[in-house]
């Protein structure tokens, strides 16, 4: 999860950055050059419109609203010149073609006053006694219906200037686009964008505007060769859309194919070579089980920045190629500088187990007791401890972590026991440690109730090597949904699960934004309101492999005082993690 936040946003930014304006309208009223008032007018605005009332003839009635209207118009005072407009026409004083123009300019007045009704009844005027319907029309009406949120009428609507998308230039089919998109006739925007694409192949907008719908509609595959296709034809990229490719050949099982995209775009200087990518790449080369080339992935990346938890994920690469020597060296510059007490554990176990491998047993049986005085990896220490054979702890070794690898805070471990060094330990002895280290060591645990909450959702399912990528993306499209559907956010994205176990393959959540304002149900997405929300929480700052070993604790440490889990948890993201580091978390299990 720790490197998608960035992405995410990218990837949020390129969306639909070449359709229309919000206010589409303002720029196309026509203005009749002809029509302005000047001041060789022999009647002042007010003169005209004081007398307008008494004029009689049609013609007069029909000339002189059609000039208030214009000035009016120009003033921006939209009500005022569609009053002046439909005396115009009332009257039926001028010809044909000038009144067309007129219901023209009316229609555009009537969108821009959010009058969608009004507009549709002047554009149905517009049209009447046409033989062919003049696209302008057509689009306007399409707006109307949008505005008045007839999505099924847009479609009727634009169904003929569709069937001839062929002959449409590319602004007409961007308005097209604009309003198919935003009525989710996906399936015509796609459409639309073939066509785009096929007059307009080297503008990479439209390419990712389509790769974004066939995203949207959970196309992965359609995305990626879209994509794909893009950079085969030397489209220009720019960092997030080569990231975005990258993550698309995850989600296609081809992790391969991203890791070599992505380390042929650094080694090109396309992009810069920073840390977040080189990690980045790290986990793209371990997922397609490269591990030599992970391994070179994660040492350019500690040289970048140094990372303790990435250290550990290179010392266990190094292990399992055998390694000894390097995995030693990098747990050694690991510890360099004291550690966060959540790796203290893990970090001398690695020291541990390649001091041993390089023969010196010695210094592996100190560095795995220190492995075994803090939460984490004691289990594993202890089994390593057995395996080489080593003495049995004292208790004054057991009163201490001693260096490399120290942690922050020394108050840990059991740095207030001592004892003398000959004394050896008991069983009950040994136990009474333990149950002192776990007390101190363990997150604290707080019993809450969290207020009812009004929350837009989706379902997701899916397997837990693909559960960080397929959440990023699928938050997105919950929060464009919640928009569209008249909403916004209000509150921390959350994950909710409702089975007690932690699933081996794949797992089904529900993905959460607390909102306000009125959000409809739109397709999978629905508004829902929860009841108050008992719980016990803790807060959590790790990675996603910590997670779980997290969620474990809460659950063991919750049954301990007595309470009774409801099966239903809640993983609530407080904060982001800034360049590639770790978000922050409240984990809440259910309780009765």
């Amino acid at each position: 999860m720790k490197n998608l936040d960035k992405l995410f946003w990218a990837f949020v930014l390129l969306l639909w950055t070449a359709v229309t304006s919000a206010e589409p309208y303002r720029s196309k009223i026509y203005h009749d050059p002809e029509k302005k008032l000047t001041k060789s007018v022999s009647l002042s605005l007010k003169e005209l419109e004081q007398q307008f009332s008494s004029f009689t003839d049609a013609y007069n009635i029909s000339s002189a609203g059609q000039q208030l209207a214009n000035s009016y118009l120009q003033q921006g005072e939209y009500k005022k010149a569609a009053e002046y407009f439909e005396k115009s026409l009332a009257a039926e004083g001028l010809a044909d073609a000038v009144n067309q123009q007129i219901l023209l300019q009316l229609s555009k007045i009537y969108l821009l006053l959010t009058d969608y009704k009004q507009a549709l009844i002047t554009l149905e005027r517009a049209k009447k006694n046409l033989t062919e319907v003049p696209f302008e029309l057509t689009i306007l009406t399409a707006q109307a219906q949008y505005g008045m949120s007839d999505y099924l009428g847009i479609s009727e609507t634009l169904e003929p200037a569709f069937e001839k998308r062929q002959q449409l230039n590319e602004s007409q089919l961007k308005q097209m686009l604009a309003l198919y998109h935003n009525s989710s006739h996906y399936h015509l925007s796609i459409k639309i964008l073939q066509q785009l694409l096929q007059q307009h192949s080297d503008v990479s907008d439209y390419w990712l505007q389509l790769t974004s719908i066939y995203l949207m509609q959970n196309q992965y595959k359609n995305a990626l060769d879209q994509l794909a296709l893009a950079r085969q034809k030397k489209i220009y990229f720019r960092e997030s859309d080569l990231l975005l490719l990258t993550d698309l050949y995850l989600l296609n099982k081809a992790p391969e194919q991203g890791a070599k995209l992505l380390q042929q775009a650094i080694e090109n200087n396309e992009i810069e070579d920073k840390v977040e990518l080189q990690n980045k790449l790290f986990n793209l080369w371990l997922q397609a089980r490269e591990n030599k080339f992970a391994i070179a992935a994660a040492q350019r990346s500690l040289q970048l920045a140094p990372d303790t938890e990435l250290s550990l994920s290179l010392a266990g690469l190094q292990m399992d190629e055998r390694q000894w020597q390097q995995m030693n060296q990098t747990m050694l510059q690991s510890c360099t500088k004291v550690l966060e007490d959540k790796y203290v554990s893990k970090a001398n176990l690695l020291l541990g187990i390649s001091q041993f491998k390089l023969g010196d047993k010695e210094a592996a049986r100190r560095s795995l007791i220190n492995a075994t005085l803090i939460g984490g990896s004691g289990d594993k220490a202890r089994q390593w401890l057995k395996f080489i054979q080593a003495k049995p702890a004292t208790l004054n070794e057991l009163s201490e972590i001693t260096k490399p690898c120290i942690p922050e805070d020394p108050d840990v471990y059991i740095g207030a026991i001592k004892i003398d060094s000959q004394t050896q330990t008991s069983q009950s002895n040994l136990k009474n440690i333990k149950e002192k280290l776990l007390s101190e060591n363990t997150p604290k645990l707080v019993v809450k109730t969290v207020k009812k909450l009004r929350l837009y959702t989706v379902q997701l399912t899916t397997t837990l090597d693909q559960l960080a990528v397929k959440t990023k993306i699928n938050f997105m499209k919950l929060a464009m949904a919640l928009v569209k559907a008249g909403g916004s956010i209000d509150g921390p994205f959350q994950l909710i699960h409702n089975q007690q176990k932690v699933p081996s393959q794949s797992i089904t959540l529900t993905l959460a934004i607390p909102y306000k304002g009125s959000a409809n149900s739109k397709g999978r997405y629905r508004p829902k309101s929860t009841k108050n929300f008992k719980c016990a929480s803790t807060i959590f700052q790790g990675s996603s492999t910590e997670l779980a070993e997290q969620w474990k604790t809460l659950y063991e440490q919750s049954l301990k005082q007595g309470l009774k889990p409801t099966g239903t948890s809640r993983t609530v993201i407080l904060k982001a993690g800034v360049d590639g580091g770790n978000p922050t978390m409240e984990l809440q299990l259910g309780i009765e």
